[in-house]
């Protein structure tokens, strides 16, 4: 049995298990038959295998039961399940919602339990999870979908704890078919490194892990130095051969990371200073056409960016852009103002020529109070601090925001949204 199983994943997989000898399969999909499942479902009955589409909500325990009732009841034996249903609606945190969250959490969490719940004493040769490379690579605007993921992950090791099949794969993209294809969804992906499977090296691979006793596998084709390129946290890492070997420091990449340079930056800052805001325009649109999926040559520098679609997942790609490249820091929120790049250069540029002792900065002891809460001994004092805080100093600290409590993060944002209104909020995220 299939879930998911009238989507093109579903059926690829459904068309790779009859050419490996299955004679039954059942597609579970919540909207029934669809013209795009016609051909597929014809090539598997050409094959002479028994294609059965059980329409129901695997989010429901009552149409799992369905399903399953009717394979026992006219079916041969149920010997394995591949779950593959699953939503996406991404957006970034601030913007979802708590029924989007829901509804791409539903198909993944609640299906995966209602299909263990429900199989837990039937003797099945497989129980496979389509999980996702998201919840372990992260990717901006799918926290939806990355903790969905986690849950499958999770849900195959406790079925292996209890001596049941099970095995989730992380899967990279597939060229082709599915979500992944959609050009909004693989652009980002494309931009780090991350490229797409075929169906052939897809199937192979399942095939490969089905036989093996893993209970989450990661399959996925990554240019590990392109990866790490496109990820300020990881500066100082140097990708090597083999993964599983790899050992890091924290400490050393500590001090790396305080020590990087940005050669973009020092190529601007060399240049003469009638150059430079031409050099730092260069720069944005490179990066803002790349993650647009346009030719750099087609981006007029002087059109908001809101005008041509670009949208805050792509706003956080080009911010970690620019803090790679030129060591400044822009709120994600100032590309979506309506402004144009040749602006948002100029202001950039008066960072770099800023004297780093002019910077606005929060003392040692400043931080050191506020974010490990050594000053102040009671709500009163700490407020009474945060408040004395100017707004530069309190988007300095947001900055160090894992060094800081839940309570000081509040505070901080309140602060800077009484004083500049709810867009300061904003870009403070």
């Amino acid at each position: 049995m299939i879930t998911g199983g009238l989507g093109t994943l579903g059926l690829a997989v459904a068309e790779w298990m009859v050419e490996r000898g299955a004679t039954s399969v059942v597609l579970m999909g919540r909207h029934g038959m669809s013209a795009a499942a016609t051909e597929p479902l014809e090539r598997i009955r050409q094959a002479g295998a028994r294609a059965t589409v059980a329409t129901g909500d695997v989010c429901l325990a009552d149409d799992v039961a369905s399903a399953l009732e009717a394979i026992e009841r006219s079916m041969p034996r149920l010997r394995g399940v591949v779950h593959a249903a699953g939503i996406t609606d991404d957006d970034t945190l601030v913007r979802l919602s708590r029924d989007r969250l829901k509804s791409v959490m539903a198909p993944k969490v609640g299906g995966a339990w209602n299909l263990h719940s429900l199989t837990r004493d039937v003797s099945l040769d497989f129980f496979v999870l389509f999980s996702s490379g998201v919840s372990l690579t992260g990717s901006p605007g799918q926290g939806a979908h990355a903790a969905a993921d986690a849950f499958l992950e999770a849900l195959a090791h406790h079925r292996r704890a209890q001596g049941l099949p099970a095995l989730s794969i992380n899967w990279g993209g597939w060229r082709g078919l599915g979500m992944a294809e959609r050009p909004d969804f693989k652009r980002p992906f494309s931009n780090r490194g991350i490229g797409g499977l075929t169906r052939a090296r897809a199937v192979e691979a399942l095939g490969f892990l089905l036989a093996r006793p893993r209970p989450q596998v990661v399959v996925m084709r990554v240019d590990w130095r392109r990866y790490v390129d496109t990820r300020p946290a990881m500066s100082g890492i140097t990708p090597v051969e083999s993964l599983p070997r790899v050992q890091v420091d924290l400490a050393s990449h500590e001090n790396t990371s305080a020590r990087r340079t940005c050669p973009a930056r020092d190529r601007v800052m060399s240049a003469e200073p009638s150059q430079r805001k031409r050099a730092v325009e260069s720069i944005l649109v490179e990066h803002a056409a790349g993650a647009l999926g346009l030719r750099a040559s087609r981006l007029d520098a002087h059109q908001p960016l809101s005008r041509l679609g670009f949208d805050s997942l792509m706003a956080i790609e080009l911010r970690n852009r620019l803090e790679i490249d030129l060591g400044v820091a822009v709120p994600v929120v100032r590309f979506l103002d309506g402004v144009s790049l040749e602006v948002i250069a100029g202001e950039l540029l008066e960072q770099l020529e800023q004297p780093v002792l002019e910077r606005p900065d929060v003392s040692a002891s400043t931080l050191f109070a506020v974010s490990n809460g050594a000053a102040p001994h009671n709500g009163e004092d700490e407020d009474r601090q945060i408040r004395g805080i100017d707004p530069e100093q309190a988007r300095e600290l947001l900055t160090k925001i894992g060094e800081l409590s839940g309570t000081t993060v509040d505070a901080l944002l309140d602060q800077l949204m009484e004083t500049d209104g709810e867009r300061h909020r904003w870009a403070a995220r």
